[in-house]
């Protein structure tokens, strides 16, 4: 992790840089496994003390005092919780924390990582110093203190006055993303470590600038509606299933980190790559492995339209998640009786948006019913109707159209989807705007069509994912930036990036779309 820790140091220094204003705190939060452990811990002791850094380690303040007085900042740190987990005592001119019911900590260390954290917030050192790493370790933390950890460094420090200090970088350790968490609104981690990679987030106030932008034009507009969108629903996105998929395979319940080179391994044994993939690195087959390429060899066992393993399981996943759809899920279906001329596009096979709305909707999921789905969407965008839902992968309901596996995939897009999805076009001179909610571009008999140059040149293209991700990057690059620049328009990633969960893009771009209404 190495290359991505001194990139999050780089990012973080070059805008420290900048904010030479004194007395204005700028918190910056990340999320990486394993940072409070060895040796991430002390690589990034290292690199901060090299670049003259103060160092904290919120596991070894629990005990700690301070001879700090700010009134602020210590009412603060003593609401926190219902009823509060910290009780700030002053002894003199000491400040510190203790737990409110005595000496719990020394037996409880969710509550000793906690009292950690607020004490290294009244550090006295923080009078000198100007550049500041705390380190916690999140997942020794329960829920509550968890989150109200989460509130601490997000929210109650805005605008506070922290000692002589500009920046403070807040290295969070946590095994993964909890995305309610870590990306929720307007209290969203800025940077992410995930597979060595560094992982970077918007400011939420850019965020919700273009999400206002998207949402006050009365012209139609398209959602492309991918995995993302049903994950609040408890719908387990394509990565998820993929990795259980292969686990069931291979009879493996090992590291994760290394499914993809058994996969491949086991792949090639039994005489199973597909043309091209023999050729490529470990890297690149990693990064472009499917649900679909897995269940290529799954379904094989199959007989006929019937599911194998994974899809009985989401099948069954699904039947659960109708009776409690998500904040996406809800939203979207808010949107349905607005009359906007809203499109729905999804690689999605569940049910979810159908659900008690079938009477708004206009679904297309089979080949036939493709057929006539260009002159629906014509008659549609020019005098409105039931919103068109395109599910360009079938519906679960109905196995015989879900495309399940790499070869249905590898089969492209049919006639009459094309057609569809061409009907969905803009002009050069008047751009139809599409957001892609949730997608990785990682389906490839999609990308065939959508990297096309009259795509990239008649639409307003957005994507909301709670991080960059490479694959949409990558899609960006290759299709649409060069085809951008020479138009003059947005032509790199994170300009079109909105950087948020599914749940919070669709609940305030619904909100706003819907004031338009009144």
């Amino acid at each position: 992790m190495t290359r991505a820790f001194l990139q999050l140091f780089d990012r973080t220094l070059a805008a420290h840089a900048r904010n030479v204003e004194g007395g204005q705190l700028r918190v910056v939060t990340a999320v990486a496994p394993d940072a409070t452990r060895e040796p991430n811990r002390a690589l990034i002791r290292e690199i901060t003390t090299h670049v003259g850094g103060l160092f904290i380690d919120a596991s070894e303040q629990w005990e700690g005092v301070s001879d700090r007085g700010d009134a602020p900042l210590e009412h603060i740190l003593a609401t926190v919780g219902e009823p509060p987990l910290v009780e700030i005592q002053r002894d003199g001119d000491l400040v510190l924390a203790r737990h409110p019911d005595g000496p719990e900590p020394e037996t409880n260390e969710s509550a000793r990582t906690f009292l950690g954290l607020v004490n290294a917030l009244l550090d006295r050192r923080l009078l000198e110093a100007e550049f500041v790493v705390l380190i916690y370790d999140e997942s020794e933390l329960d829920a509550t203190r968890g989150q109200a950890a989460w509130e601490i460094v997000t929210a109650q420090l805005r605008g506070m006055q922290l000692g002589t200090v500009r920046t403070l970088l807040i290295v969070v350790g946590a095994a993964q993303v909890n995305y309610r968490r870590h990306c929720a609104r307007n209290r969203g981690v800025r940077f992410a470590i995930q597979a060595d990679q560094l992982l970077e987030r918007r400011d939420w106030g850019n965020n919700q600038a273009d999400i206002g932008r998207l949402a006050t034009t009365t012209e139609p507009i398209v959602l492309f509606l991918a995995a993302g969108a049903s994950a609040s629903s408890g719908m387990p996105v394509g990565d998820v299933m993929r990795d259980q998929a292969m686990r069931r395979l291979l009879s493996f319940d090992g590291p994760s980190e290394e499914l993809a080179e058994r996969f491949f391994a086991y792949s090639r044994e039994i005489h199973q790559l597909l043309p091209g993939e023999e050729e490529m690195s470990l890297a690149n087959f990693s990064r472009g492995l499917t649900l679909e390429r897995v269940l290529f060899l799954e379904q094989q066992d199959v007989a006929g339209h019937n599911y194998g393993p994974t899809m009985l399981d989401f099948a069954e996943r699904h039947r659960v998640a109708l009776e409690r759809p998500g904040l996406s899920v809800r939203a979207v279906q808010q949107m349905l009786g607005l009359q906007r001329r809203l499109v729905l596009v999804t690689v999605n096979v569940d049910e979810l948006i159908e659900q008690g709305h079938d009477q708004q909707l206009q679904v297309f999921s089979s080949e036939d019913d493709f057929v006539d789905c260009a002159q629906y969407l014509a008659d549609y965008l020019a005098n409105g109707g039931r919103v068109p839902l395109l599910k360009v992968h079938g519906t679960v309901s109905r196995p015989e159209t879900v495309v399940v596996s790499v070869d249905r995939v590898a089969r492209g897009l049919t006639a009459g989807q094309e057609a569809a999805l061409d009907g969905l076009l803009g002009t050069t001179d008047a751009l139809r705007t599409w957001i892609y909610v949730g997608s990785s571009m990682r389906d490839r008999d999609l990308i065939q069509v959508l990297g096309l140059p009259r795509f990239a040149n008649e639409l307003d293209e957005w994507w909301v994912t709670p991080f960059s991700i490479p694959t949409i990057d990558q899609f960006i690059n290759e299709h649409r930036t060069q085809l951008w620049r020479d138009a003059q328009r947005r032509a790199t990633p994170i300009e079109r990036t909105i950087t948020e969960t599914a749940d919070v893009f669709l609940d305030e771009f619904g909100r706003l779309w819907a004031a338009q209404n009144q």
